[in-house]
């Protein structure tokens, strides 16, 4: 009885925890994210009300790593979080043309 509660104690704390759970915005498992992912990510965090933009996001993010996250940053960082600023950030960061 008593591992039965244990058990389904543990399972609630883990089904519960906003770091665990996939609506939570940041968590702990970014850190296993694809760089291509979080750039994509940025981007349509920045542009929420564009239409296409995943497909947009795919284009300029492909062959980005992690210098190419960390340009990102500086770039947002620099020129303000506007509408297609991440846009722009990760065109000029992986060599493509918007």
């Amino acid at each position: 009885m008593r591992n039965l509660l244990l058990i389904s104690f543990i399972t609630s704390i883990l089904y519960l925890n906003p770091v665990i759970s996939k609506n939570s915005e940041a968590s702990l498992l970014d850190i296993f994210k694809d760089p291509q992912e979080q750039c994509m990510d940025i981007v349509t965090k920045n542009n929420k009300d564009s239409s296409g933009i995943l497909s947009h996001a795919a284009y300029v993010c492909s062959g980005a790593n992690r210098s190419t996250i960390k340009c990102m940053n500086k770039l947002i960082k620099k020129i303000g979080e506007g509408i297609g600023s991440a846009s722009h950030a990760a065109s000029v960061c992986t060599g493509k043309k918007n």
